[in-house]
Order: C-alpha cells, then structure tokens, then sequence
C-alpha cells in the first residue's frame, strides 16, 4: 500500500448501471473521466471552425472538410495531453497520498461498511441510548486510521530500504512511532470488535497479522 502500489490499480473496476465493468482512471485534482469528456466536448464545440456566409456559398467544401480534419486532429491532441497530465500516476506524492485517503475512507468507513459486515453480537444488557445517525462519511473510526496508518508505514518502510535509507534515524524514528501508535489502535480494536465482522474486514483486506498487535515491536 506504497504510494505506487496502493494505486495499483492504475484503473479501477466500477460496475455500471446495466451491470458491465468499466474502467475508471484515478485522476488529480479530484478530477473524474466524465468531468474531463465533458469539459473536452463544450471545448470541442466552442473552437469548431465557423464557416462564414459568403465561404458558404462558394461551395469550397474540400477546403471545410479539411479545416474540420484539423481542427479534430488537434482536439485529439489536446485531449491526451490532458488525459497525461491529469492521470495521477504522472502526479506528485501529494495527490497519490490524499487519492489513497480516499479509497481507504471509502472502503473501510463506517457509512459504507455497516450494511455490509455482519455486527458483532449484541450485548446481554443492551444499552437504551439512542444513537444518533451517522452524517458523512466515517473518516475517524479505528479502522479508518489504521489502514491510513498501515499506507504511510508501508510507504516510509519502502523508501527506508533503497537509496542508504539504513542511515535515515530520523524518519527510522517516525516509522517506530507509526508502528507503535498503529498497535495501539489495533489493541484498543481488538478489545472492542474482536470476532465482528469490522475487525475480520480490516484484518483480511491489510493483510495484518497478530504480530503486528502482539509482543514487542523492534526495528532494525
């Protein structure tokens, strides 16, 4: 769950609405595929060629037909050099990091997650407290900062191990911090979802293992 390897999917899957899969490219900037072809069609239509009155009536039709291959062969340029620019696999870490802060909430928060996996079971003395209603998404729920967590540790961990990464103490310290903080969160998780279908979810889609919560923590 590195910076490049969290967007392994430099195309994501999404179903349609009569049921095919499409492809969907992670953009910067927020930006969605439709957005881009919406915006490149009104663009393609306020720089078409005009054809003037008098032009009209000298019947030069070749000359228009090839003022419209043109004009369609730079709007096909265009339109890559957009598709190029705006792909997130060309942008910095920064879109990367918030593009992955993304995905996890949208996996792994609360808003998506309760009529999915099954609760844990319910207490003998239930409490009679209503709670309130979720509004937005769940982006502070323990398994949401643990998978947030789990990508910047995967990403620091990965650029320690290359380029004498061995002599950083500084961001080795940051990396000995994430890991202890994270194993507090998975404590504290266990505690109270332990065997509910939250825990199973986040511990089988990080790929966590009971090392990573248990014993002592020790870097090298």
């Amino acid at each position: 769950m590195c910076a490049r390897a969290l967007i392994a999917l430099v195309c994501l899957w999404t179903r349609a609405a009569d049921g095919s899969d499409t492809t969907v490219t992670p953009r910067s900037h927020y930006l969605t595929d439709a957005e881009l072809d919406s915006v490149a069609q009104h663009a393609h239509a306020l720089t078409k060629p005009v054809v003037g009155a008098i032009s009209s009536q000298l019947e030069d039709s070749l000359g228009e037909a090839e003022s419209q291959t043109q004009h369609d062969r730079r709007h096909a340029r265009a339109l890559e050099a957009l598709r190029r620019i705006t792909a997130l696999e060309n942008g910095s870490k920064k879109d990367q990091y918030h593009f992955n802060v993304r995905r996890i909430v949208d996996a792994f928060g609360r808003h998506r997650t309760d009529g999915v996996v099954p609760p844990k079971p319910a207490p003998v003395n239930p409490s009679t407290v209503e709670m309130p209603p979720r509004a937005g998404p769940d982006t502070g729920s323990s398994e949401v900062q643990i998978a947030i967590l789990t990508a910047k540790i995967r990403n620091l961990a990965a650029a320690l191990s290359v380029n004498r990464g061995y002599k950083d103490i500084h961001n080795k310290r940051n990396l000995r911090l994430m890991l202890h903080k994270r194993q507090k969160l998975l404590r504290y998780m266990e505690r109270k979802e332990k065997g509910s279908g939250r825990w199973t979810n986040m511990i089988e889609k990080l790929g966590l293992t009971p090392a990573m919560w248990k014993g002592q923590i020790e870097l090298r």
